[in-house]
Formats: C-alpha cells, structure tokens, sequence
C-alpha cells in the first residue's frame, strides 16, 4: 500500500490482526530498520513472504509495480488483493477476487474478517490460481506440472527435518484424538505450539496426499481429521515402539 496515514488505520486495525489471528508476523517496508536498499529489500521481501497483502486504492503507481512482481513469483496464491469500496479495478485483475471495503468502523471489522478468510481459502487451495500470470502459466500446453518436494526430501538442515518429522507425528497423534477433529490450522498449529506456521501446513498438505487425514469445507473454512488409514498407520507405529521397547529391556 502506499506510505501514508490514510491507510494506516487499514494496515493496523485489518490486515495486521486479520494476519496475525492466522498465525503470520505482518510487516510493512516503511518499518524495516536501518539503512537499507529499500528496492532490494522490497523484492527479496516479496519473493520470500509466505503471504502478500496488497491494497489497490488510488492506483498507486509503485503499488502495481510490486503486485506484478509478486504475481509474477513462481509459487502461487500469495497474494490478497482489497481496495475501497469505490476504486475501480483495471480490467487485467478484474476477473480476481478484490476485497473492497469502507472506511468506517464496521467496514474495517468486516475488512479484516475478509482477509482472514481470504487467508484460510489461499492456504487448503494451492491448485487454484488468483492472478493472470499464474492462470496463464498453469493453462500453457504441455507444461509439466511443477514437482511439490517432500519436506523430508527437502535441502533443509537435519535439526529441521527432525522438526518436521516431530510436526508430523505430533499432527497424526493430535487429530487422532475425536475431540480434536475439525479444527481449522491456525487452532492446530496453536495447539501443538508449532512456531514455523508454514511447515504446519504442508506437512497437513503431505498428510493428506498420503491419505493419512482428511480434510472438508464447511461453511467457508477447511477442517482436518484423521483418516482410517492414518488410525491404522498410528496404530502399527504404536506397537513397533512398544516391541522396541520390550527388546530393549531383554535380556540375550
């Protein structure tokens, strides 16, 4: 959004608790401290942002620069866009959805009620596009479809796969109980206390490609239980840690 106190009140009282009531930290450029290359920072910050909030009102010239780098990033549905209720949005975006809202109280209590929504649908829909450039680059012909790498498969250090292997046994053992069913992710992450909320995430995503939970819309959020497969999977483990444990107290 532009630098200016006409839209502070948006920032703090809509899009900062809507993010953080999802468990993101919200950062605006003209907070970072120091002396920095503010164009650098403000590329690296977009490429590397689990999520982009981009408010469209007065066409702000180095606004639209920045929401065309951000759809240009390769991994889609970053980004929500809202303007005011009045603005009227170039035809390139008009076919996405832009949360439009009003200045007044209730408009701000209603606009962030909209990007926490907003949040929830970007995070259980990573096959959907919400920006021309994506739509484009997922409807070319024969392109191949882009290869999701297993968090376990991943370049990350050996403490964090060992975080993640934590997250992911935490997560089965958690939703295995039937008081903890249909929870939506920012109670599940909360619950569990999992800090690094996008690994929280995918491991949900990676536990439902493997058939292990399950997930369901309702009433426009996403809710996680445990699949059969998943009891019986969480079952057999169980039993090969207590034969384990029976073995290692044997005698030879």
């Amino acid at each position: 959004m532009p630098f200016s106190e006409t839209f502070d009140e948006v920032f703090k009282h809509a899009i900062t608790p809507a993010a953080e009531s999802r468990g993101y930290h919200c950062e605006r450029m003209d907070q970072v401290a120091g002396t920095i290359n503010l164009i650098h920072e403000m590329i690296k910050n977009i490429y590397e942002a689990d999520l982009i909030v981009a408010d469209l009102t007065s066409k702000s010239a180095n606004v639209f620069y920045e929401l065309g780098v951000a759809h240009s990033v390769p991994v889609p549905n970053k980004v929500v866009m809202i303007a005011q209720q009045d603005e009227e949005i170039p035809f390139d975006i008009g076919p996405y959805q832009v949360l439009k809202y009003n200045r007044s109280y209730e408009g701000i209590v209603s606009l962030r009620e909209g990007i926490a929504q907003r949040i929830e649908f970007i995070e259980t829909n990573s096959d959907s596009t919400t920006n021309p450039v994506q739509d484009f680059l997922q409807k070319q012909e024969n392109r191949p479809k882009q290869k999701i790498v297993p968090l376990s498969d991943s370049k990350e250090d050996p403490l964090t796969r060992l975080y993640i292997s934590q997250i992911r046994l935490s997560l089965l053992h958690y939703l295995n109980n039937p008081m903890h069913s249909g929870l939506t992710i920012t109670n599940i992450c909360r619950a569990l206390g999992i800090q690094r909320r996008k690994f929280g995430v995918l491991v949900l995503q990676e536990l439902v490609n493997d058939g292990l939970i399950e997930r369901e819309k309702k009433n426009q959020r996403v809710i996680w239980r445990i699949s059969a497969k998943g009891k019986v999977i969480l079952g057999k483990l169980g039993k090969l840690i207590d034969s384990r444990i029976e073995l290692s107290g044997s005698k030879k």
